[in-house]
């Protein structure tokens, strides 16, 4: 039994909490939060757990903690980390998506966590989607050839007007780095890292921050790729990502919602032809449900990880490498020319 606490009562925290309290090899005990009205609410929903105003505090009296979920505002990671690191015990730790508001921050991350034995994970739970696991096997396999281009995007209708709140301040929000993380986490698992990178973005309604963003990368194979990220676009009611893959012997399209491909000759595996794969034909392969199944297999096998020893992926080092390149696409927006990674 994994005693597991939450730092951070918002909208993930209690999605986390929910679904780890499912699982039979572990239990949530506490919560740390700094929020007093959240706090007495929650005190009502959630009898049996210990409350702590400061993770400080929590440290000091839960001393069998097995992991940490994370989900607080990105520009508090870093010091949370600090403080984790003086736990004296080599626990997990879940941090949601982003792991930091830049790129040195993400590295003193990595470097922090290694030196403490922090086993850290990232929170991108679209690599435990079925549809984008999916679309992964299918280029491991190699059944579209060599790959040659992709372009991709990521969009939702949230923003049109200017928006308050640290999600609209500088280093801490902005298009990008809300909904870019995610769909350049897909791309690393995918193709693997770029040699080149050139982006730039855009305030539309932000004042501080950017509300699009639109890039081109590249890769030792020969491989490019383009990617278009936006929360001020017309007709996403939810948040949707799509990646339209192209190679020698096939083409690919995948989104949140179903997954379409193409292969112009047969192999080995698979006969040629077009197939379409949607969301609710795909088995979600969880027995318990809060929000996207995805976020039932990613706990679960988080906490399968920490139990059997085994290194968890996105690790904070991959983490790292996504906010390096969201750092050079806005790198690359204020002085123009092609950003070498």
């Amino acid at each position: 039994m994994l005693n597991v606490a939450i730092v951070g009562l918002g909208k993930m925290g209690l999605l986390h909490a929910g679904i780890l309290n499912s699982f039979p090899s572990c239990r949530v005990t506490s919560i740390a939060e700094k929020e007093g009205m959240l706090t007495r609410f929650a005190k009502k929903l959630l009898p049996n757990l210990e409350f702590y105003p400061s993770l400080e505090e929590m440290l000091i009296k839960e001393r069998e903690l097995s992991a940490i979920y994370v989900t607080t505002p990105i520009v508090s990671h870093l010091p949370i980390i600090r403080e984790l690191a003086q736990y004296g015990k080599r626990i997990g730790v879940f941090l949601e998506k982003p792991l930091a508001g830049c790129y040195s921050d993400a590295q003193s991350i990595v470097e922090l966590s290694e030196k403490a034995g922090l086993k850290g994970m990232v929170g991108f739970q679209k690599r435990f989607s079925p549809i984008f696991r999916k679309a992964s096997n299918l280029l491991q396999s190699g059944v579209l050839g060599d790959l040659s281009s992709f372009s991709a995007y990521s969009y939702v209708s949230g923003v049109f007007s200017e928006g308050k709140g640290w999600r609209f301040k500088s280093g801490q929000g902005g298009a990008l780095l809300d909904l870019g993380p995610h769909l350049i986490d897909i791309l690393l698992w995918y193709f693997g890292e770029p040699i080149q990178v050139e982006g730039s973005v855009k305030s539309i309604y932000s004042t501080e921050v950017d509300d699009a963003a639109d890039a081109k990368m590249k890769f030792k194979t020969g491989l490019l790729g383009s990617f278009s990220i936006s929360w001020s676009v017309e007709g996403f009611r939810l948040p949707e990502i799509g990646i339209d893959i192209q190679g020698t012997n096939g083409r690919l399209l995948v989104t949140d919602d179903y997954l379409k491909f193409e292969l112009y000759r047969n192999t080995s595996s698979m006969q040629a032809g077009r197939y379409h794969l949607r969301k609710p034909e795909f088995d979600n392969g969880v027995n318990f449900l809060i929000g996207d199944p995805e976020y039932c297999t990613e706990d679960e096998y988080f906490i399968n990880c920490l139990m059997n020893g085994r290194t968890p992926q996105p690790n904070f080092a991959t983490g790292a490498k996504v906010n390096s390149i969201i750092e050079k696409v806005l790198y690359d927006s204020k002085l123009g020319g092609y950003a070498q990674y």
